[in-house]
């Protein structure tokens, strides 16, 4: 077996994240360069990051806030409270999404002199039953 069939690429990162990442990075260096302390450099970073998250508006972005929330939680960015309510919100947005992009419902037929026809009448007219 060679070397190159072995390696494994990197895993894409997403975009998103990276700019949440950035946000949290510099506002921890001018935190510190500042004075401030440790802990406050680190509120003001969770502050950025949050801030940078993108707005829940359409899927790509949904998913992209959802990235950013989750990976704030595996790195203590974000803490649980906040967290919750965020994902909260990121649900609720999908569940509008998906409803604007159900497909949308077949109008009424209708008859040739543009009458609609109501939705049980049959397609083809039937003869009057013989008494």
């Amino acid at each position: 077996m060679d070397s190159n069939s072995t390696q494994t690429s990197a895993p894409a990162r997403n975009r998103a994240v990276q700019l949440c990442i950035e946000a949290g990075r510099k506002a921890y260096e001018a935190a510190r360069a500042e004075n401030q302390s440790e802990s406050k450099a680190g509120s003001a970073a969770s502050d950025a990051y949050i801030a940078a998250i993108p707005h829940l508006s359409g899927a790509d972005n949904i998913r992209d806030f959802i990235a950013c929330v989750a990976y704030g939680m595996l790195k203590q960015i974000i803490f649980m409270p906040t967290a919750t309510k965020l994902l909260y919100a990121a649900q609720v947005a999908i569940s509008g999404v998906e409803r604007n992009q159900s497909p949308p419902k077949m109008a009424p037929a209708s008859d040739p002199s543009g009458r609609s026809r109501p939705e049980n009448s049959a397609a083809v007219s039937r003869p009057p039953a013989a008494a």
